[in-house]
């Protein structure tokens, strides 16, 4: 029983000896080094790279191929277009953000980021509306015909 006991404290005290004055134990501040400095950043680089190259793709054939040019895949394009800027500019600056720990890039380009947030979501929502219209439409015209 005694050798249980002395175990125990021996087992806490070693647990309080790793432990920081603000709660935290050094395995905490390697978690959120690994997370938020290594991994996010990492996962961020492979949205941008996997963005930009099938935004790119899915522009390149629209615009390269005569018989694509339909009025869905022109609001495709648009889309396209739309998540290419997003995917440019946002992930690898929060990249940035979540590996440096700061915002370097000034007041005037913080304001530009959370504009193009917005405008490149609402260029999406509407896109996707204007994309879904025509074959409602259409479909709704088909039904009535019979």
């Amino acid at each position: 029983m005694d050798s249980e006991m002395l175990m125990t404290s021996a087992t806490t005290s070693d647990i309080s000896d790793n432990v920081t004055a603000a709660g935290r134990s050094p395995y905490d501040d390697y978690f959120a080094f690994i997370l938020y400095e290594v991994a996010v950043p990492l996962l961020y680089g492979v949205v941008t790279v996997l963005g930009i190259v099938g935004n790119s793709l899915v522009i390149y054939v629209i615009a390269s191929r005569e018989r694509m040019r339909t009025v869905t895949n022109l609001l495709l394009l648009n889309l396209a277009v739309a998540d290419l800027s997003f995917v440019v500019v946002i992930p690898p600056s929060t990249a940035y953000v979540f590996a440096a720990n700061a915002w370097p890039f000034g007041d005037v380009a913080c304001r530009l980021m959370h504009y193009l947030v917005n405008v490149t979501a609402y260029v999406t929502v509407y896109t996707l509306v204007l994309a879904r219209t025509p074959s409602t439409r259409s479909s709704s015209s088909r039904s009535s015909a019979t």
